[in-house]
């Protein structure tokens, strides 16, 4: 016969610790010309306070990085079209077209978005909700 003891509690499950990535979030991002391929970090831009990530297969193609900025939507005008981003850098500017999926920014609005630099300033593409 079992003997059970009393007042026994069994001592609590340690729970393994999710390894920390040095990807922030846990999700890399993957390049949108091999969209297989996810990009490894390759350091950062302070000029512009964005992150910059490399996919293998476009650097073996000579490609530059891609920029990548996480900042608020600090205005936007939907009768224009376009609107401004603001990560703490110089402010970002996006429009409609530029949006990634289907959805209505909004003033205050956390976004992500890759930076490319024109003759008038920085431009953000592939913006999407974070």
């Amino acid at each position: 016969m079992r003997q059970i003891r009393v007042g026994y509690q069994r001592p609590p499950r340690a729970r393994p610790q999710p390894a920390q990535s040095s990807r922030g979030n846990g999700k890399a991002p993957r390049c949108h010309r091999h969209p297989g391929v996810h990009m490894v970090l390759a350091g950062t831009n302070p000029g512009w306070n964005t992150v910059r990530y490399l996919c293998p297969m476009c650097n073996a193609m000579g490609l530059p990085p891609v920029e990548v900025a996480t900042g608020v939507v600090s205005g936007y005008w939907h009768q224009k079209g376009y609107g401004f981003i603001d990560n703490g850098g110089p402010r970002i500017f996006f429009h409609v077209s530029d949006l990634a999926d289907r959805f209505t920014p909004y003033v205050g609005m956390p976004v992500t978005c890759q930076v490319e630099q024109n003759e008038r300033g920085l431009v953000g593409r592939q913006v999407a909700p974070r």
